[in-house]
C-alpha cells in the first residue's frame, strides 16, 4: 500500500512540472498588464455635467500630527465650496485630533463607543450617519488622515462618475520618497501598482483594486450595498463584494492624492503584515465565489478579480521562479531549463518595463536597482510570517513621519541634557 521511491519521485516531478506551468501562466498574465497599461486613459470631459455634492470622509485615530494639514488641503479644492464638506471621524482618539481637525475647517464626528481597532468600523459608522443626512450628498470620497488631495480632484471625480458604475479609485502617490530607503522603494511600488494594476485593468475593461484612499462612491451604490466590510483590508473586501454583484471599480489616474509611506522597516512590517493578513481573509471569503460566478456568467472581470486574490505577489512569484530555475540548471541542460531561465529574466525586467512605459523619473530606476532585491526578499519573508502568525496579527496604526521626527528630536534633547 505504500508508494515506492520511484513512484514518489515521479509524483514529485509531476508536481514540479505543474508549478513550472503555473509560473509561466502567471508571467503571461503579468505581461498582459504590460501591454494593456500602454493604453493611457483619456481624461474625462469637464464642465458639461452637473456639479454633484460630495462628502469627503476622513477616519482618524490619534492623528494630531497630520490631520490639520490634510483638512486644510481638502478645503482648498478647485470646486464650488458649497458643494462639498470635509468630515473627520475622530475614532476613539486620545489626543487633539478632533480639536485640530475642527480648527482647520472640518466637520468632526466623534466616535467613542462601539468596536475599535479597524478602519472599517469607523467608516461604516460615519457613512451610515452621512447617508441619513439632509440635504443628501450625491457622492462620498474616502481619504486617509495623511492624504494631500490635488486641487482638481473633485472636478475629475465628478466627470468620471458620469462614465462609471459609481465606484472610482484615484491615483495614489508617495510624497516622502526622500525620507528613507523604505519610502523610496515604496514610492516605486506604488507607482507600479497604479500603472501596471489599475491602469491596465481600466484599459481591459476589468475592475481595478480599491486601495483605501482616494476612493469615490455614488450615493446609490452605498445605499444598495452598505459598507459592512470588517476585515483588515476593508477596502479590498468591499471592492470584491461589489464585483461579485457586477459593480466594477474604475481607475481615475487624473484624481491625485499624495500620502506618506512608512519611513522605517518596523513600522512598514506592521503595516504590511496587516495588509497581508487581511488579503488572506478576503481570499478565504470571496475569491472562489468570484471565480465560480465569473465562470458561470462568462464574466472576465469577476474571474480575473478572483484569480488576482489567490495569486501570489510578484515578489513571491519571482522568488519561486528563481528557485525552479536553480533546480533545473543543477539537474538538466534541457530546453525547459532555458525557458525557465528566460522566465526569470522576464520577471526581473517586468518592473523596469513598467517604469519605462510610465515615463518614470531616473530616481525611480535608481531606487528599484539599489533597494529592489532587499525589498522583494523582505516581502517574501513577510508573506511567510503572515501564514505563521495567522490571527495573531492585529490592526496597528502606521506611524507618521512627523511622529518619527519628533521622537528623534526628543531623544537628542534628552541626550544633550
Amino acid at each position: 500500500m505504500f508508494m515506492s521511491l520511484s513512484d514518489g519521485l515521479v509524483l514529485l516531478m509531476g508536481l514540479f512540472r505543474i508549478l513550472e506551468g503555473l509560473l509561466l501562466l502567471s508571467l503571461a498574465y503579468h505581461y498582459l498588464f504590460i501591454l494593456a497599461s500602454a493604453f493611457r486613459a483619456v481624461a474625462a470631459p469637464q464642465g458639461s455635467q452637473r456639479k454633484r455634492s460630495f462628502a469627503l470622509l476622513i477616519p482618524a485615530h490619534n492623528e494630531q500630527a497630520v490631520i490639520a494639514q490634510t483638512v486644510r488641503c481638502a478645503r482648498q479644492l478647485e470646486y464650488p465650496a458649497d458643494q462639498y464638506d470635509v468630515h473627520v471621524i475622530a475614532d476613539h482618539c486620545e489626543d487633539q485630533t478632533a480639536r485640530l481637525a475642527e480648527a482647520a475647517g472640518a466637520m468632526v464626528q466623534v466616535r467613542s463607543e462601539g468596536r475599535r481597532g479597524r478602519k472599517g468600523y469607523a467608516l461604516a459608522w460615519g457613512l451610515n450617519r452621512l447617508l441619513a443626512r439632509e440635504p443628501a450628498y450625491d457622492a462620498f470620497v474616502i481619504l486617509d488622515a495623511d492624504s494631500l488631495v490635488d486641487r482638481e480632484f473633485l472636478n475629475v471625480m465628478n466627470a468620471e462618475l458620469d462614465l462609471s458604475q459609481g465606484v472610482l479609485q484615484g491615483q495614489r502617490l508617495v510624497n516622502n520618497a526622500q525620507d528613507s530607503t523604505l519610502a523610496a522603494i515604496a514610492a516605486v511600488d506604488q507607482r507600479l501598482n497604479n500603472f501596471l494594476r489599475n491602469q491596465a485593468r481600466r484599459a481591459l475593461g476589468w475592475s481595478c483594486r480599491l486601495m483605501g484612499d482616494a476612493m469615490c462612491f455614488a450615493r446609490e451604490v452605498l445605499l444598495a450595498y452598505p459598507w459592512d466590510s470588517d476585515s483588515l483590508v476593508e477596502d479590498r473586501e468591499y471592492g470584491a463584494k461589489l464585483l461579485l454583484n457586477g459593480i466594477r471599480t474604475r481607475y481615475v489616474s487624473g484624481a491625485l492624492v499624495r500620502q506618506q509611506a512608512a519611513v522605517n522597516w518596523r513600522s512598514g512590517q506592521q503595516q504590511r503584515l496587516r495588509w497581508y493578513r487581511g488579503a488572506v481573509e478576503v481570499q478565504r471569503r470571496l475569491a472562489w465565489q468570484l471565480i465560480r460566478r465569473g465562470l458561470l456568467q462568462h464574466n472576465l472581470a469577476q474571474l480575473e478579480g478572483g484569480l488576482e486574490l489567490v495569486m501570489p505577489a510578484y515578489s513571491t512569484l519571482t522568488a519561486l521562479t528563481a528557485l525552479v530555475a536553480l533546480v533545473e540548471t543543477l539537474h538538466a541542460t534541457s530546453l525547459l531549463a532555458v525557458i525557465i531561465g528566460a522566465a526569470l529574466l522576464a520577471w526581473v525586467a517586468y518592473p523596469i518595463l513598467g517604469l519605462w512605459l510610465d515615463r518614470a523619473p531616473l530616481s525611480m530606476y535608481k531606487a528599484l536597482l539599489l533597494y529592489g532585491p532587499i525589498y522583494m526578499a523582505w516581502r517574501v519573508w513577510l508573506a511567510v510570517l503572515t501564514r505563521l502568525l495567522g490571527r495573531r496579527i492585529q490592526w496597528v496604526r502606521t506611524q507618521r513621519r512627523e511622529e518619527t521626527t519628533d521622537q528623534v528630536g526628543a531623544s537628542r534633547r534628552a541626550d544633550e541634557t
